[in-house]
């Protein structure tokens, strides 16, 4: 089984931390990378992006890059900060005050950390080493005056106005000589969520706070460019829920929001795959078009479940299966190996075990109740009954379904049926979004509960590209299109069809048995 475990050392992470070992080999440039690294009108961009979406290896990859070009720059999480010091405060105001001192703080000591650096480290590089120590050199002569700073404040920084005015004079003088700028990258911002023990809901304005400072710390240091990542969900209820941020909300950029297509996420899975494949044979040339299927799976095509003759490269049908994350794809493929792993180990295969369509079968199921749990945890604080919605719109679908058997009914809506079955769901059960109670009967809750499944990527807006082919569609989802469903776009909403998501048809097909129209 040495194939597969190649290949498994290519997809054994379920974080971008896990994988900082590979990052660098498998990394793959999203069509959006040269835009969000330029600051036309602002010194900072938030990074909006569904958990999972490669929002961290992102930050990650590009605080090396920024550091291997000789620029000054920092990756910190909630962790890195002291964050207790804020949440003591009692109002916004004044826990932002507090995280801008922490951060003015990290920025100085990062700076600090560098001029200290041996020189030594910086010659021992290789690349460019003589112009690179002649730089460090001059960097150390301007900035000796930090350390002495340091030296003469071993305790720390107290949170005192006469020393924030002090630590700011520092930074920006450094900037100002350095000539150059630094990046302040701030990753998992709602780790600083806290958990409110008598409401069992969670406390953000601690994580509003960090970047609200991050924000006012790029604006008052022109030299500075700041880069934020925040969840889907989580920017949501910071700004929708909890009402974070209405003061500041016109010194604010809109978010960046960070998704990846299928073709994508295809691409992610054959770099790793073509990584994996060089990995057992060094000679293997990796070449545009090349896939090595064959060392890790029984056939190229992956034959698709109740469709005689339907078949998928399994690279498609993967990315289809991943709802457009890199985490789902590397997890969903290591189901597969484990699956042909645990096949081989039973039947006594004494060769290579390889993947193949009954392996899929086994996981697929399994992994798509796994993405409801997800999503239901997800989002579970904007709407606590999401997983009830889910499971009930399933049923619905396959009750349709069954109706239109032998018409070819795919797993789509049109507007008028969605809307009509979410209009009539609040008098079946309770149902809230964002602590407001929906309504049986009226459109608007409905748009919202809507809305709520196509945030959640549990349904996308599919439109057809050419009205006289049939199979010629794009699809829409929330990340790329987060202003498509409101009131006011009735007429444009009923243009589409409301798709539930490929990776949540198995578990569709699973309980359609169980069900009468």
């Amino acid at each position: 089984m040495n194939n597969l475990r190649s290949l498994s050392n290519l997809f054994f992470g379920d974080s971008a931390e896990k994988e900082a070992r590979i990052r660098n080999e498998v990394f793959v440039e999203p069509r959006q990378f040269k835009k969000l690294l330029k600051f036309p009108r602002s010194n900072h961009k938030i990074i909006v992006g569904d958990k999972g979406c490669g929002k961290s290896m992102l930050l990650n990859v590009i605080n090396e890059s920024v550091l291997d070009s000789n620029t000054l720059s920092m990756l910190i999480t909630p962790h890195n900060i002291v964050c207790d010091p804020i949440g003591e405060q009692s109002t916004i105001s004044d826990k932002q005050s507090v995280a801008y001192d922490l951060l003015l703080e990290l920025a100085v000591k990062e700076i600090d950390r560098i001029c200290n650096t041996s020189e030594t480290n910086i010659i021992n590089n290789e690349q460019n080493k003589e112009v690179k120590a002649a730089r460090f050199r001059a960097f150390l002569e301007e900035k000796g005056n930090v350390s002495d700073y340091f030296n003469d404040h071993s305790e720390g920084i107290s949170f005192k106005r006469n020393n924030r005015s002090r630590l700011a004079n520092k930074l920006k003088n450094m900037l100002v000589e350095k000539d150059d700028n630094i990046w302040i990258m701030i990753d998992d911002v709602d780790t600083a969520s806290i958990l409110k023990s008598t409401s069992n809901s969670y406390d953000y304005s601690v994580c509003w706070a960090i970047i609200s400072a991050a924000i006012k710390l790029s604006n008052d240091f022109f030299k500075i460019r700041v880069l934020i990542s925040v969840r889907t969900d989580i920017w949501h209820i910071m700004e929708k829920n909890k009402f974070l941020g209405r003061d500041i909300r016109d010194k604010i950029t809109n978010p960046f929001r960070l998704n990846f297509t299928e073709e994508e996420i295809e691409a992610i899975f054959l770099v790793r795959l073509n990584r994996a494949a060089l990995d057992l044979d060094p000679s293997y040339i990796i070449g545009e078009g090349r896939v090595p299927y064959r060392q890790f799976f029984a056939d190229s095509n992956y034959n698709l479940p109740g469709k005689k003759g339907s078949k998928k490269y399994w690279s498609k049908w993967i990315a289809q299966q991943s709802r457009n994350k890199p985490r789902d794809m590397v997890q969903l493929v290591q189901n597969l190996i484990e699956s042909a792993e645990d096949e081989a180990e039973k039947n006594g295969v004494n060769g290579e075990a390889l993947i193949n369509d009954e392996c899929a079968n086994k996981v697929i199921l399994d992994f798509a109740k796994s993405r409801i749990d997800n999503l239901e945890t997800e989002f579970q604080e904007i709407c606590p009954q999401i997983g009830y919605l889910v499971k009930d719109v399933s049923k619905h679908m396959c009750i349709l379904r069954k109706q239109y058997r032998g018409q070819g009914r795919d797993y789509s809506f049109s507007y008028q049926e969605i809307i009509e079955y979410l209009s009539k769901y609040p008098s079946r059960r309770k149902i809230t979004i964002d602590k407001i109670s929906m309504s049986s009967g009226k459109n608007t809750d409905a748009i919202k509960l809507l809305g709520l499944l196509y945030m959640s990527n549990f349904i996308n807006a599919r439109k057809l590209v050419d009205s006289g082919k049939s199979d010629l569609y794009t699809h829409e989802t929330y990340n790329e299109y987060p202003d498509l469903i409101s009131e006011d776009k009735i007429n444009d909403l009923q243009s589409y069809r409301w798709e539930i998501h490929p990776v949540f048809r198995s578990y569709l097909d699973s309980i359609k048995d169980d069900l009468t129209a």
